[in-house]
């Protein structure tokens, strides 16, 4: 490969230069053990390293609890916490669900359901449902 001595310096310079002000914690996604990874591993280590720290203060939150109340409120935590990280849950809207066919099979039918997951927007989903005499289990696939 033909390439020019000053940009081969040049590029030398600065990987050398990036790593230094990493190890230094200048940039703290690349951490000095990260860019000890080699880089095909590099996102991979990072994002490991994230969950088992994640991990691990879970299971040390998890340790404090001894009584159902504690663990209730965990939860609630939990669920608060991850409603907040998705924005929220939207306004719940009429399904206004149709059965558009029907086909019967030997011991269950099969119904095929168009519903509205939010106002205008459809979701065509199938119901299997058991011949037998209810309560009897059932599957929807959307």
């Amino acid at each position: 490969m033909n390439t020019p001595k000053p940009f081969a310096c040049l590029a030398l310079a600065s990987a050398l230069a990036l790593q230094g002000l990493a190890k230094e914690n200048l940039f703290p996604i690349l951490t000095a053990d990260i860019l000890d990874a080699p880089a095909n591993r590099i996102v991979y280590e990072h994002l490991a390293k994230q969950a088992y720290e994640a991990l691990d203060r879970r299971e040390e939150r998890l340790g404090k609890i001894s009584t159902p109340a504690q663990f209730k409120e965990y939860q609630e935590n939990l669920k608060k916490f991850f409603v907040s990280r998705i924005g929220g849950f939207p306004e719940r809207t009429p399904l206004h669900a149709k059965v558009v066919g029907k086909i019967e099979g030997g011991d269950h039918r099969v119904e095929k359901v168009i519903y509205e997951s939010q106002p205008q927007h459809h979701v065509t989903a199938t119901l299997y449902l058991p011949k037998t005499k209810p309560p009897y289990p059932a599957v929807l696939i959307a």
